[in-house]
């Protein structure tokens, strides 16, 4: 089942339209996002690509800048389609490619078509069939080719899940979605109207992250499971963020249980560095880290339940999991610290007064989480 577009629908509305008035800022933040990801931006010269999920196309233009043969797009939205080929036909900066747009869902799509790079960005972490739907995916690709999927886990989540549970507080009492999303605005503006490199608008941002019920989707796909998914025929080629390190020496070819074995060691000793943007990286044993993690599974659950049911109960046993995980960053990150220790001041203050005061200060510019990890994985190569 695919909430994003069952909400997109309910509601009419397709909040991912993105400031491209500076082209070259846009661009470059893509280049830099296949970079991370092992691919340079020349290898998809004269490529064939299949785009899913492509909403309104801000991100395909892109591939247009550099210059692949054909790009296949398929998107389930029509509004989506309809945004899409008036972006392209008021994109005159470009040498178009051949372009093939299917309104169809993915599991809809059937071709027989093999692709050099196939893209599947921003939705797969939070649907139910993430892992058939990449598998379709992986036997897709070319010889050599390369698939891109998006991933999060319940470190990635946190901030926006901490934001989320505040934000139903408050509008608990309102019925109205614009109203909601007028109100959940107005919390966030102060915070994130002069962050550098926001290309969303706020109240975009607040229908996709905040009201969006996807973002609770019981079966969310992570980076382990990318690990756990794909055998000796592919490659994990690199990741945005840039988690792992290969000291595995190129002769040896053979080596794949242990190379994903020692990346899955990685990821899990890294991933709490996925709580917030913008801190230095640090390394945690794996009974930490799974501690740490099992607290975020019973915030995250509570969480929901919060949001669905409006309980104080589940308040209070959210505040009990916060206590015990503000203990464990207490020698880890100090901003990450202060950040648990604001949401505990606010809940405890809800739950003594039936009220949040100042509720438009809670939040400060650099809570941000790494919400959404991006993965390359490739095809080997057939000799």
């Amino acid at each position: 089942m695919n909430k994003f577009l069952n909400y997109y629908k309910e509601q009419n509305i397709l909040p991912i339209k993105q400031n491209i008035s500076n082209m070259e800022n846009h661009l470059r933040k893509r280049e830099n996002l296949y970079r991370q990801l092992g691919i340079p931006a020349i290898a998809f010269k004269d490529k064939n690509i299949l785009e899913v999920g492509a909403g309104s196309g801000y991100n395909t233009l892109a591939f247009f800048h550099f210059e692949c043969k054909k790009i296949t797009i398929v998107e389930p939205n029509k509004n989506g389609i309809k945004e899409m080929k008036q972006l392209f036909e008021n994109t005159k900066l470009f040498k178009m490619p051949e372009i093939d747009i299917q309104n169809k869902t993915i599991e809809e799509f059937n071709d027989n078509n093999k692709y050099d790079f196939i893209i599947a960005e921003g939705f797969l972490h939070s649907i139910d069939n993430a892992k058939d739907i990449i598998l379709n995916l992986l036997d897709k690709l070319d010889n050599g080719g390369i698939l891109v999927v998006t991933c999060m886990d319940y470190c990635s989540m946190f901030i926006e899940q901490m934001k989320r549970l505040v934000s139903s507080i408050i509008i608990s009492n309102i019925s109205d979605y614009n109203e909601k999303v007028k109100k959940c605005t107005e919390i966030f503006e102060g915070t994130m109207k002069n962050l550098k490199n926001m290309s969303r608008s706020i109240e975009d941002w607040v229908k996709d992250d905040i009201l969006n019920p996807a973002f609770n989707n019981d079966i969310i796909f992570t980076i382990k499971d990318v690990i756990e998914l794909i055998n000796n025929d592919y490659y994990i080629l690199g990741t945005s963020q840039n988690i792992f390190t290969d000291f595995s020496w190129y002769k040896d070819i053979d080596n794949f249980k242990e190379l994903s074995n020692n990346y899955l060691k990685q990821y899990l000793m890294k991933r709490h560095n996925f709580i917030m943007y913008g801190q230095e990286e640090t390394i945690i044993n794996l009974n930490k880290s799974n501690k740490i993690y099992n607290i975020l599974t019973n915030i995250r659950n509570f969480s929901k339940q919060y949001e669905e049911n409006n309980e104080n109960e589940i308040l209070e046993n959210i505040l009990k999991f916060l206590e015990d995980l503000l203990i464990e960053f207490k020698d880890i990150n100090n901003n990450i610290y202060e950040f648990i220790e604001r949401i505990i001041n606010c809940l405890k203050e809800f739950l003594e007064t039936g009220k949040i005061s100042n509720y438009k200060n809670i939040f400060k510019s650099g809570d941000i989480g790494r919400t959404q990890q991006y993965i390359s994985i490739q095809k080997k190569y057939r000799f």
